[in-house]
């Protein structure tokens, strides 16, 4: 997985967007540095935002991609969507 990464968008609710949220994001992301481009994608029923990080990068793994989805962040790699989210 980490060899075929060349970008992975995160996408996840507007609702969920929170100081801990964020917090939480930041330390995993952390703890997954690497070569990797992220970006990210919130959303609400009515709007959609994509913003590109510029000093965020990581390393994709099944761990991170575990707990990604384990905080109900869809993950999509190199346009193709690694995870769901119900």
């Amino acid at each position: 997985m980490e060899k075929e990464a060349k970008k992975v968008s995160f996408h996840f609710k507007l609702k969920n967007v929170e100081k801990e949220f964020i917090r939480s994001l930041n330390e995993l992301l952390n703890q997954h540095e690497g070569d990797c481009k992220v970006d990210f994608v919130v959303y609400d029923d009515d709007i959609t935002i994509e913003a590109l990080s510029r000093n965020t990068k990581i390393k994709m793994s099944k761990e991170l991609l575990d707990d990604l989805t384990e905080k109900e962040i869809v993950c999509k790699l190199n346009k193709i969507y690694l995870n769901k989210i119900n």
